[in-house]
C-alpha cells in the first residue's frame, strides 16, 4: 500500500491561517494600517498595523514548523513500527529478515505470540490456534491443522 504524500509546510501554513483568531488579527491588521496611515500621523501610523502582521506570522511560522516536525516523526515512526523482522527459511537456511522483504515461497516459521505476516499454507504445527476477528468477524480463536485446515489467513 503507498504510503500518503506528506503534507507540506506550505499546506501547514495555510492550515494554520485558517484559525478563526488569526483571521480576526488580520483583518485589524487591515484596518489599522490605512487608519494609522491616512488618518493619524503618517510617519508612525504604519507601526501598529505592521506589528500585528509580524506577530501573524511569527504564530504561523511557529506553529507550522512544530507541526511539520511532528509529522516528520510520526512518519518516521509509523515506518519503524510496520517495519517487523521475521523468521524464514529460504533457500534451506533460516534467516531473519524485514516483512518487506518477504516474498512467495519463504517459508515462515512463527512462534508464541507472532503475528501472521501473510497469507499462506500451514505446512506442520504443534495445536496452533489463530485468531481471525480482523478478517472472520468470530471473535473465537480457531485451531489450525495442516490436515483439515491448512490455510492461514
Amino acid at each position: 500500500i503507498p504510503e500518503d504524500p506528506p503534507t507540506t509546510l506550505l499546506q501547514l501554513m495555510w492550515d494554520q491561517l485558517q484559525d478563526p483568531t488569526l483571521i480576526i488579527l488580520i483583518c485589524a491588521a487591515c484596518v489599522s494600517l490605512p487608519v494609522g496611515v491616512f488618518f493619524e500621523d503618517p510617519s508612525t501610523g504604519w507601526i501598529e498595523g505592521t506589528a500585528i502582521l509580524c506577530s501573524v506570522f511569527i504564530v504561523v511560522m511557529v506553529a507550522s514548523v512544530n507541526d511539520y516536525q511532528k509529522e516528520t516523526q510520526f512518519v518516521e515512526l509509523n515506518r519503524k513500527k510496520n517495519d517487523i523482522n521475521i523468521k524464514v527459511i529460504r533457500s534451506g537456511e533460516q534467516q531473519n529478515i524485514s516483512i518487506n522483504d518477504l516474498m512467495v515461497g519463504d517459508i515462515v516459521t512463527l512462534e508464541t505470540g507472532d503475528a501472521v505476516p501473510c497469507d499462506g499454507i500451514l505446512l506442520r504445527s504443534s495445536g496452533i490456534v489463530l485468531n481471525e476477528s480482523a478478517i472472520t468477524g468470530e471473535s473465537k480463536d480457531r485451531p489450525k491443522d495442516p490436515e483439515t485446515d491448512p490455510f492461514v489467513i
